[in-house]
């Protein structure tokens, strides 16, 4: 997203009735996947790390794990709720995008930080 960079063999032909291509029914639009799959993968692969089971799964790694998700939720929530009045236009399309990501990040760091301080 930041650099713009597309991989030509992911660009696809779109019908133009599709939601939100444009106008005329068939004209065809071009789309390129690249931002789709990279968002996929990076989603799927933080979810696959943020959900998989430890060694020692045990009611303390339950309540850190629980603990970092409200936190997570609400450092979201925070960040969201000021950029709703501080960033406009394209740039809001970022932010949302980039909260995707920054949710199961923030709940890495803050679980991973809480073993690490109490050497699990």
């Amino acid at each position: 997203m930041i650099f713009n960079w597309e991989w030509e063999p992911l660009r696809v032909i779109l019908p133009k009735w599709l939601p939100g291509i444009g106008s005329g029914l068939f004209n065809p639009a071009t789309n390129n996947l690249t931002d789709e799959i990279s968002l996929s993968v990076t989603l799927l692969g933080l979810c696959l790390i943020c959900f998989s089971a430890e060694k020692v799964e045990d009611e303390f790694i339950r309540h850190n794990r629980l603990q970092s998700l409200q936190w997570a939720l609400l450092i979201n929530f925070v960040v969201l709720f000021v950029a709703t009045w501080v960033v406009y236009n394209d740039g809001y399309w970022y932010v949302i995008i980039t909260a995707m990501v920054t949710m199961p990040m923030i709940f890495l760091i803050r679980f991973r930080w809480m073993l690490y301080r109490n050497n699990l």
